[in-house]
């Protein structure tokens, strides 16, 4: 599990790593906050909605992205997310899908 950007590994936590996942395999779609919280941590939790917004922003700084001018995760204010940036899949995501 590799994330590339400009060629260079970027290092995700688990975590991170499948929430850029659920946003990327969706790109151009919203994604509900609802829909991330459900696949990213298995259930929803109380303190779920503040645990999206905490990894969203770790992810944006890991990324390089800036939510006011994104190149990569738009916010959708009060539905949940879009990735907007093109993605590539590498050889083994294409097979394993």
């Amino acid at each position: 599990k590799r994330v590339l950007k400009a060629g260079v590994e970027v290092r995700l936590s688990p975590t991170e790593y499948r929430l850029l996942w659920e946003l990327a395999s969706s790109a151009g779609r919203l994604v509900t906050r609802e829909l991330l919280m459900e696949r990213v941590w298995g259930k929803l939790e109380r303190n779920a909605d503040e645990a999206l917004k905490c990894a969203i922003r770790r992810l944006r700084r890991r990324l390089g992205d800036d939510p006011s001018a994104p190149r990569y995760i738009a916010s959708k204010r009060g539905f949940g997310y879009v990735f907007v940036a093109p993605v590539v899949l590498g050889e083994s995501e294409r097979e394993h899908g």
